[in-house]
């Protein structure tokens, strides 16, 4: 899995890319402002509670 920022103008794109399973999953959108990614690990822990349901 790879995560990745995308900035287009004003925002900024978190997202995860698995090659193996084939998805592509947007973690948050937000306004181009600092961002702290001290919360990564939730947001990944989020992301792998999804692939459980």
């Amino acid at each position: 899995m790879e995560i990745d920022r995308l900035r287009m103008e004003g925002w900024r794109l978190m997202y995860a890319v698995n090659d193996t399973e084939g998805w592509v999953r947007v973690m948050g959108i937000y306004r181009c402002s600092p961002y702290d990614y001290g919360n990564l690990p939730d947001l990944l822990e989020n992301l792998t509670d999804d692939d459980n349901d």
